[in-house]
């Protein structure tokens, strides 16, 4: 059985990935209307629950009313 992490040794297991979403997702531009996505601070902080690790993520965008959109 592979090792569960707890804490500190959680958060390192999956900082790369981590990192790794919030690059690519960061400066994406999701199409008609929308402006570039924007990494912003999330509401609440990362938390273990029942051997689970939430991260939260938060982005944030701006809508442009255009004859594009319907």
């Amino acid at each position: 059985m592979r090792e569960m992490h707890t804490g500190a040794a959680a958060r390192q297991d999956v900082s790369g990935i981590v990192d790794y979403i919030l690059d690519t997702l960061d400066a994406w531009n999701p199409g008609n209307g929308y402006g570039v996505l924007r990494a912003a601070t999330p509401s609440f902080a990362a938390v273990a629950l029942e051997g689970s690790l939430y991260i939260p993520t938060a982005f944030t965008s701006t809508f442009r009313r255009s004859t594009l959109c319907a």
